[in-house]
């Protein structure tokens, strides 16, 4: 989804969206992988082993990553726009 949607994402933005403040690709996409990270770190088990994921939320995950995917891809990509 990441190498399909996000060059397109870009292309699109400068294309028709007019921004308030400026930006460049690269922090659209950085903003994108910030919040990816930001929803997605509670399944990383640490290093101590002490933190386990249960299988049911990995499950769970699975379902729900293109919803996930889609609600940080608006709100970095096309954040910016009027």
């Amino acid at each position: 989804m990441f190498s399909d949607m996000v060059e397109d994402g870009c292309y699109f933005v400068r294309r028709n969206m007019p921004e308030m403040i400026k930006t460049v690709d690269n922090n659209l996409v950085c903003s994108l992988l910030r919040l990816l990270d930001c929803h997605l770190n509670k399944y990383i088990e640490d290093e101590d082993g002490l933190k386990k994921i249960p299988p049911e939320a990995i499950d769970a995950l699975c379902g729900q990553i293109k919803q996930i995917f889609c609600f940080c891809f608006i709100w970095s990509i096309g954040a910016t726009s009027n």
